[in-house]
């Protein structure tokens, strides 16, 4: 799970101007040093990514949306934000997606994206990447 989802950092109102950068700054360097080892995300375990190769956490808690894990500044572990939430099940949902809503009607920021098509007619066994750059071919 994500730390930092459980901490509660309300922003100060001082003459209806609502200050957030000192919360968000603390929150972010806190959840930072937490999941230093791992790129600064609670990474899934994975040799082929230096910053995950020895993870002891296992990804993002899914319904805690994390927007910060779609910053390459702030997420360092070489994995993306649908690494982090889906891990290798992320093809599958995506094949799910295209078929029981093929017109992204149920979407947020970091919701499945529906897979990219082909760009040549017959290249079934290419692959791609969606728009979200995660490989959805074999």
């Amino acid at each position: 799970m994500c730390a930092k989802r459980f901490i509660v950092a309300a922003p100060v109102a001082e003459g209806g101007i609502v200050h957030r950068s000192p919360h968000l700054k603390w929150i972010r360097d806190f959840y930072r040093d937490v999941y230093r080892s791992t790129g600064g995300v609670p990474a899934v375990p994975d040799p082929a990514v230096p910053a995950a190769a020895s993870s002891n956490t296992d990804g993002c808690y899914v319904n805690y949306p994390d927007v910060d894990l779609d910053d390459p500044t702030l997420n360092t572990s070489g994995q993306s934000a649908y690494q982090l939430y889906y891990k290798n099940n992320y093809a599958r949902l995506q094949r799910t997606k295209k078929h029981w809503d093929p017109h992204n009607v149920f979407r947020r920021a970091q919701s499945i994206r529906r897979p990219a098509s082909h760009t040549a007619v017959g290249d079934a066994g290419e692959s791609s990447r969606d728009d979200a750059g995660v490989q959805t071919g074999p």
